[in-house]
């Protein structure tokens, strides 16, 4: 099955702030058939950094990252 997702990563940062990131992303899965089980799918991937397009480390200026995390803002069905 197929999954619209918009997510944002947050990044915890050394000097004490934080920034975040948005992206989308298509989940495309035989093992997935439902919308909870494509968003712990997601947040797997990202966590094992298996998939390069949800870690969206661009323009940061300064700065280390300390921590970061996913949050799913909006996931849909795609029906073929």
């Amino acid at each position: 099955m197929k999954f619209k997702i918009k997510y944002h990563v947050v990044f915890d940062m050394d000097y004490g702030s934080s920034t975040k990131r948005y992206g989308n992303y298509i989940l495309d899965s035989a093992e997935v058939s439902s919308n909870e089980g494509a968003e712990k799918k997601v947040v797997e991937l990202f966590h094992d950094g298996s998939d390069p397009d949800l870690n969206p480390y661009f323009n940061f200026t300064r700065g280390k990252i300390l921590s970061k995390k996913i949050v799913i803002d909006d996931l849909e069905k795609v029906i073929n």
